[in-house]
């Protein structure tokens, strides 16, 4: 009811007389975030509890308090306007724990999370349609194709793309709350997060004697259409790099699971291309593979520090002219970044390839991504071809989020997400890091 008045509907159960959980946590972290930020720019909230004043007072000082307000005066302006509210000790102990939540650590967050799940949504949108051609896809939509995202018992189902993306990050972050910043430690690790993924796919037995939160999210240990690259190269235990490749795979699937490269600290737009270029490389023999890998990676980075899109790839396009094998790629992103700036026909233009091999796929995710300010729009771009439809459309996810924040996706497709517990937990574990990263700029 509420989506159809046009409305955000953020439901966060909390049990009758209680405070908020680890379950309620792990979505405040996107939730909290959109929500203070609409507050910041103006926007109205309303906090509705189906039983009463303590579980809705409770909430609502807790916004208060995150954006600045002290605890007991968040109280007692919320009891002020509802006498009655924030009914237990508890829950008044709940405000008390509250701290301020500044709006660049906001931003830091929005930005990064964004990313994520962007990449998510894209990769949902396009999965329904990724091993379909143009016109059976328009057989099946109509000649404008696939506008709108496919709900399978009201969930939006991700492919193996974003399963392995959030392994990556969980990888990243074990590797970094360890304070293990050397770059082939941190590759290890990520390559251990991917024999967990390989594992939840049924394809290889338990060997997780490290930390680990995705493993026992079920949404994790679905097979959806697993690339054979990937599984592969991981039962040969995944140790392919540059110097050595493993094969010489430049299929689409080792792309979009870099992104998190980006979001970390103690990162700059140089380490994160290496990073991403190695971390794709482990599954993916071909240079235009890992080539293409740190191009997005480097992309990304530029746009979560506020870089123009197209300022984005120029940069990054420049890293990987020192890398052997970078023609191809370039050849491929030039075409895009020259085709961005022309008026758009409908079609997608020539000189992006068919959306197969990972170039492509880069190609035609930062053409969608440059299009529109509307995210249903780029979606529609990215998808619409004869490729990989779920790559494509998670790269233009994932450039656009970054670039714009989670205001500019729709709330009613994340909700909708099937790993969207999975994701907000890893996310959770990565929290600090971000925000380490946003007090090391200064932020």
């Amino acid at each position: 009811m509420a989506e159809a008045a046009s409305l955000e509907w953020h439901h966060l159960p909390i049990p009758d007389m209680g405070e908020p959980g680890w379950h309620y946590e792990r979505r405040w972290i996107y939730s909290g975030a959109r929500l203070r930020r609409l507050l910041r720019r103006g926007g109205r909230v309303v906090v509705h509890c189906r039983a009463g004043l303590g579980r809705a007072g409770t909430i609502a000082a807790r916004l208060l308090v995150e954006l600045g307000m002290p605890p007991a005066e968040a109280i007692s302006q919320v009891r002020k306007a509802r006498p009655g509210a924030i009914q237990t000790p508890e829950q008044e102990h709940h405000v008390h724990a509250a701290r301020r939540v500044s709006a660049s650590q906001d931003e830091t967050v929005s930005r990064r999370l964004a990313c994520l799940l962007g990449g998510a949504l894209g990769d949902a949108f396009g999965y329904p349609i990724a091993f379909e051609n143009l016109a059976s896809i328009q057989k099946r939509h109509g000649p404008a194709g696939l506008r709108e995202p496919e709900f399978n018992k009201n969930q939006l189902l991700v492919s193996d793309d974003t399963q392995m993306t959030l392994f990556t990050l969980e990888g990243l972050t074990r590797a970094m709350q360890a304070n293990t910043l050397a770059e082939q430690d941190l590759i290890e690790q990520v390559r251990l997060s991917y024999l967990d993924w390989l594992e939840s796919q049924g394809l290889a037995a338990g060997s997780a004697n490290h930390p680990t939160r995705l493993l026992k999210h079920a949404a994790l240990h679905v097979q959806r259409a697993p690339a054979k690259t990937c599984i592969q190269s991981l039962r040969a235990g995944g140790g392919g790099s540059p110097e050595r490749p493993i094969n010489d795979s430049r299929e689409a699937s080792g792309l979009m699971r870099v992104a998190p490269v980006a979001c970390m600290p103690e990162m700059n737009a140089e380490r994160a291309f290496r990073l991403a270029a190695r971390a794709t490389a482990l599954t993916h023999g071909h240079p235009a593979a890992h080539l293409s890998a740190g191009i997005l990676a480097a992309m990304l980075h530029g746009l979560l520090e506020g870089k123009p899109l197209q300022t984005a790839l120029i940069h990054a396009c420049d890293q990987a002219r020192a890398w052997r094998g970078h023609q191809d790629v370039v050849r491929h992103l030039e075409a895009a970044l020259e085709a961005s700036v022309r008026p758009h026909g409908g079609a997608l233009p020539e000189g992006l390839g068919g959306g197969q091999t990972c170039e492509e796929a880069l190609a035609i995710g930062f053409f969608a991504a440059s299009r529109s300010q509307d995210f249903r729009e780029v979606m529609a771009i990215a998808a619409n071809h004869d490729g990989q439809s779920d790559v494509t459309a998670g790269i233009a996810g994932q450039l656009f989020a970054a670039q714009r924040g989670m205001e500019a996706l729709p709330h009613a497709w994340i909700r909708c997400l099937d790993v969207r517990d999975a994701l907000f937990d890893v996310a959770d574990w990565s929290l600090p890091l971000w925000l380490r990263a946003a007090a090391r700029r200064g932020d």
